[in-house]
């Protein structure tokens, strides 16, 4: 554990934030107990085109909604800075999580000092939170509303808490409902004893034998460690329905450091897809956590047919945390090094970005893997053969000498010191980067390939190569795994595939600057401040260029052996539940694509369809301060290099619902016990752990929501749909009047031609076709074989 050292008593009270997850960078008290008379609020909420009113708020005018009631106990807090204390030290700074000791039956007031400038959360009614231990040990919003005050670029803070509980009580306070990095393990150590049953032999001798209660198949192990050796858990949970004798491979060697010997992979299973969830890039991200646990704990339900209709469907793979040393040090944004993991996916460094690196490599093992293609596109060979841990019937240890030995890996410290020699087996060539839009040259640089280098020019007719190849060097390019790839096809351009945002999408650039005054540290500040470029200091070695190859494109996304990928987030300026999702220039792959996000909407009341966003500008703008794509993301650079159709990041407001939906009843109700919710209130409600975990187990039954006749107690029936398919016209016609008020010229609409619209829509029935046919098959064989019994 990193430790905190504020631990600083003051009289009879003592502060502290020396645990997992806490930030308190000091902290004082304030000796005068008499609260300063209120300021009005600042009129920036009700004009906020008004020039004077904004330039009121970059010269420090205050604003506080109110008084607070008198205390008897006031501090002043300071909160740390994402990597307070060294060279990397950046402004992410709305995190804070400390406690209390003393001050039985006190009010004390806090002044959190230096905050982001987070005016737009609290004028939505965001309240932090509080536990006390013992006494109050579950986390809820603080009672009294806080009243806040913008100085130049500190944003302060101000609550009051009275301490009731007995004289030995700690109280916990934070900026929202915590989950460290120690709550995980001690939550999956829970798991491991639960679920983690020895029934594959008995599953893969007799499968047709079922044991009540008892299907679940569940997996964890480490993916890797990370640059503080906290570990990158990986867990795996299915259904031993198709289970194979053979195991998933050790495709990587910089992944899974702990001995096979005493953490074997899992299984493999016949015609399952994978469906990949992740939380918590952003440490400070806390509702993401409990998306994925409400999500988690669904899937494992085994008394609900809708559970384990998804483990017979699904392989899921799960990784709780993907920053853990941000998350233990108690950032908000960034690890260690103040880097922004969700800007790495395009080219991720194992050894900076091993989490990152560790879920793409892992998704394009599946990606591979699990493909569904009736006939093999590409192998794992293809990709990984420079990587691969070659797996032999002898042991792995004595074979292979590049491989840590026993106690190396018992002792976790040595791991990442430990490199891998690779052969450099190409000739070194220069190479100059072109721009394919105006034909320029930008510098050369040096690469390693095998055959000659090319480029693509721009033309009038088009886009050709600069140069001719002989079929001799295109079969050494297809031997080689980072040799360039040659075009053998005729090519398009398509200005919807590519980072060029026109402002004319969009509302004025100047009103939506100033409506996100107070908003720093969030995702939306990125969004704002788009016209930068990208801070790089000329052109960069890839560091994992076989993560990047075009071949993985091969693959349809309706045959990818990844059917889901959804990273999970928290949101500080808008309200609700909601998704980011891809812009795809197919008609018939983009309805697929808001199908899923639509279908959440019709299981949870708290997530909001219409604050979605699919837009082309929302995939690519750039960080104000990093310089940094949101190519770079997850949900961008996965669609972009596997070409993963169902790629999304969710969105969770850290305060309140923009709205409480009523969904439908649920189809067959009677036959499964009570499955609707009660009547939603009218009034959005401050979100709370629970509606959280509410959306998580929506995204999954949208899962299978999105199957023609799967869910038994689905809503899509009694929503005003009726059906799947009148939804999905619906959301295409959606879709093309859009397109055609934006124009079809830059839409690409027009562009798509049938043969490509046939195509796709035969691969959606192909899917389609075997899911259902796989699973009625064994369903079959399963209920033949005990009749038979």
């Amino acid at each position: 554990m990193i430790p905190n050292d504020v631990n600083i008593s003051s009289s009879s009270v003592q502060l502290f934030a020396n645990f997992d997850s806490g930030n308190m960078l000091r902290y004082e008290r304030v000796t005068s107990s008499i609260s300063a008379p209120p300021i009005p609020i600042n009129s920036t909420e009700t004009d906020t085109t008004n020039t004077n009113h904004n330039q009121g708020a970059d010269t420090g005018v205050s604003s506080i909604s109110h008084p607070l009631p008198k205390h008897d106990i006031e501090f002043n807090v300071w909160t740390k800075r994402d990597c307070e204390g060294t060279a990397k030290v950046n402004g992410n700074r709305s995190w804070f999580y400390f406690g209390i000791k003393g001050g039985h039956g006190k009010c004390v007031r806090f002044n959190i000092m230096n905050l982001n400038r987070q005016a737009r959360l609290f004028e939505m009614g965001m309240l932090p939170v509080f536990r006390t231990v013992p006494g109050h040990e579950k986390w809820s919003r603080i009672y009294t509303r806080p009243c806040w005050e913008l100085n130049n670029e500190d944003f302060k803070l101000s609550f009051i808490h009275r301490i009731t509980d007995s004289k030995t009580s700690i109280t916990y306070f934070a900026f929202c409902f915590p989950h460290s990095y120690e709550d995980m393990q001690i939550l999956l150590n829970t798991y491991d004893t639960l679920y983690n049953s020895q029934l594959a032999n008995h599953y893969l001798e007799r499968p047709s034998i079922q044991i009540n209660g008892s299907d679940i198949y569940y997996h964890r192990e480490t993916l890797c460690y990370s640059c503080d050796q906290n570990k990158l858990d990986l867990i795996t949970i299915t259904s031993y329905k198709g289970i194979t004798k053979g195991r998933e491979h050790h495709f990587d060697r910089n992944l899974f450091p702990d001995s096979p010997h005493l953490t074997k992979r899992p299984h493999q299973f016949r015609n399952k897809r994978v469906f990949f969830l992740s939380s918590r890039v952003h440490p400070g991200e806390t509702p993401a956590t409990f998306v994925f646990l409400g999500f988690l704990d669904f899937i494992l339900k085994t008394d609900d047919p809708r559970a384990r209709l998804l483990r017979d469907l699904f392989i899921f793979k799960l990784v709780p945390i993907l920053n853990p040393d941000g998350v233990q040090r108690g950032h908000y944004r960034t690890d260690q090094f103040g880097v922004n993991l969700n800007r790495m996916y395009l080219d991720p460094d194992f050894e900076k970005h091993p989490s990152i690196y560790a879920a793409k490599s892992l998704i394009a093992y599946h990606h591979i893997n699990n493909s569904i293609s009736p006939k093999p596109i590409l192998s794992i060979n293809d990709i990984f053969k420079d990587f691969m841990v070659h797996e032999k019937s002898t042991s792995l240890i004595q074979n292979n000498d590049h491989l840590l030995n026993t106690s190396q890996i018992q002792d976790k410290s040595t791991i990442r010191q430990t490199h891998f020699h690779q052969e450099t087996r190409f000739e070194t060539k220069t190479m100059s980067d072109h721009n394919i839009y105006n034909n320029s040259t930008l510098e050369e640089r040096t690469i390693n390939a095998e055959n000659r280098p090319f480029f693509i020019e721009r033309t009038e007719n088009g886009l050709t190569s600069n140069m001719t190849t002989e079929i001799d060097d295109i079969d050494i390019q297809r031997a080689s795994p980072y040799a360039f790839h040659y075009v053998n096809e005729n090519l398009e351009l398509h200005h919807d595939l590519f980072p060029v945002v026109n402002d004319d999408d969009d509302e004025d650039e100047g009103n939506l600057r100033n409506q996100m005054k107070g908003n720093e540290g969030s995702d939306d500040e990125d969004d704002m401040f788009s016209s930068g470029q990208n801070n790089e200091n000329g052109v960069q070695e890839p560091k994992s260029p076989h993560l990047s190859n075009p071949d993985f494109l091969k693959i349809s996304p309706y045959e990818s052996g990844v059917a889901y990928y959804l990273d999970l987030h928290g949101h500080a300026s808008k309200k609700g539940c909601f998704i980011y999702g891809n812009h795809l220039p197919d008609d018939e792959q983009h309805t697929d694509n808001i199908l899923f996000p639509k279908l959440i909407s019709l299981n949870s009341p708290h997530f909001e369809y219409d604050n979605c966003n699919f837009t082309i500008k929302n995939m690519y703008m750039k960080d104000r301060r990093e310089g940094l794509s949101k190519e770079g993301s997850g949900r961008v650079a996965l669609n972009k290099h596997f070409g993963i159709l169902h790629s999304y990041t969710l969105e969770c407001s850290y305060a309140v619902g923009k709205s409480c939906n009523a969904i439908p009843p649920a189809e067959n109700e009677s036959h499964g016990g009570r499955v609707s919710p009660p009547t939603p209130c009218s009034l959005p409600p401050k979100f709370t752990i629970e509606h959280y975990r509410d959306v998580g187990k929506a995204c999954a039954l949208a899962a299978i929501d999105i199957l023609p006749g799967r869910n038994p107690f689905t809503r899509v029936a009694h929503s005003t749909f009726k059906t799947l398919h009148t939804l999905r016209d619906y959301l295409k016609h959606q879709i093309r009047q859009q397109r055609n008020k934006m124009g079809n010229s830059r839409t690409g609409a027009s562009q798509i031609s049938s043969v490509t619209n046939n195509r796709v829509k035969q691969q959606q029935q192909q899917y389609l076709t075997r899911v259902t046919h796989t699973y009625r098959t064994t369903n079959n064989l399963a209920t033949t074989t005990q009749q038979q019994q």
